[in-house]
């Protein structure tokens, strides 16, 4: 990255790419969740790269506090997109924005900062209905001032809010990579990434997906869905899939949501 560390990614590299996906996981996952939906984009011949954000999954150990700023998660975002247009030779590269990524995503598209085909905003958390208590506001507001790097818990620790399925509700149990915590200085920074997301939407002009969870817990799809009806975007397409919790790859739809991303992205190409 421009700032000297060496971020670590997934990578899915078709001999003959038609494309490349560049994805975005949410606050408390990282891109080994995503396995199932990244494995079939690459059958379908698209290269996938996939970076942890710094201080989760694969860049755990890159959260340095610094990393801690819009500015830093957008710009992680642009320089991938970037890379992957310049080795794929111009050919089309498209964002994948998953729940909290999703405000990344629609930001770095919206700003303009990198030429991509489309954008997928999957469950995203961009008007998110989990908070966290007013006591917590308080004391996070505080620690901004003393101790920026005090770490709170973030309010998604019960596995049921991703998933009904017990095998992946074990597995985010069970999962040592992800995020159940966050400093100060994180939660501030997320939260003005909520609100430049909104107004992304409302000013993004790239081609846009959005599929939402029908029973999600996470996202606040009414709001969510009056704001994509905004979206200035000429070619925009919502889809809700009515059973699903709120992580797509986890869910009994996966297959039909697979394939909907690729068919997307074949569209778009």
């Amino acid at each position: 990255m421009d700032d000297g560390i060496a971020l670590q990614y997934r990578d899915w590299a078709p001999r003959h790419p038609k494309g490349a996906v560049i994805c975005v996981h949410g606050i408390r996952s990282h891109g080994a969740w995503y396995l199932g939906s990244c494995a079939r984009l690459a059958e379908r011949g698209y290269r996938v790269l996939f970076p942890d954000r710094r201080g989760s999954g694969l860049n755990r150990d890159a959260g340095t506090p610094g990393a801690e700023r819009v500015a830093r998660w957008v710009g992680d975002l642009v320089q991938f997109a970037a890379r992957a247009s310049v080795e794929l030779r111009g050919k089309p590269v498209h964002l994948l924005g998953i729940s909290w990524g999703g405000r990344i995503a629609a930001a770095a598209a919206a700003a303009g900062r990198v030429r991509v085909r489309s954008v997928v905003l999957s469950a995203p958390g961009i008007v998110a209905l989990r908070d966290c208590s007013i006591g917590t506001k308080l004391s996070v507001a505080t620690a901004l001032l003393l101790n920026p790097r005090r770490d709170f818990s973030i309010p998604l620790q019960d596995p049921a809010l991703f998933t009904d399925d017990p095998d992946e509700r074990n597995y985010i149990e069970q999962d040592q990579f992800g995020v159940r915590r966050a400093s100060a200085r994180f939660l501030f920074e997320s939260r003005k990434l909520e609100r430049l997301g909104r107004r992304s939407l409302r000013t993004l002009r790239t081609p846009l997906l959005l599929l939402l969870a029908g029973r999600d817990r996470i996202v606040d799809n009414a709001k969510t869905q009056r704001l994509f009806e905004k979206c200035p975007a000429a070619d925009k397409v919502l889809k809700v899939y009515p059973e699903a919790r709120h992580t797509l790859d986890f869910d009994a739809c996966r297959d039909e949501y697979f394939d909907d991303l690729a068919a997307w992205f074949d569209a778009h190409g």
